[in-house]
């Protein structure tokens, strides 16, 4: 990965994750660890990844949390909840 392109890293571990390749979502993800975390969304992010790196290998784990992540940022943009077709 390019270094300061730490969404590169995040979206590209989600995606390894999702579709059943942990190793590859944990090599992302330990790319994003790599990043100077130089403001405090950067730490935020990073919370998140040491979060999806510990669950890389339960897929349904890491769909539960992208859900999650879906429904909290339609829920604060007043977005009623949407049926996501992960699978």
């Amino acid at each position: 990965m390019r270094r300061g392109f730490l969404w590169d890293g995040f979206d590209a571990g989600i995606a390894a994750a999702l579709v059943g390749d942990p190793d590859a979502a944990r090599d992302h993800f330990e790319r994003v660890f790599r990043e100077d975390a130089l403001a405090p969304w950067m730490v935020a992010v990073r919370e998140k990844v040491c979060e999806l790196h510990a669950i890389a290998a339960d897929r349904d784990a890491v769909t539960a949390w992208v859900v999650r992540g879906v429904d909290s940022c339609r829920s604060r943009l007043g977005l009623g909840p949407v049926p996501l077709a992960i699978s």
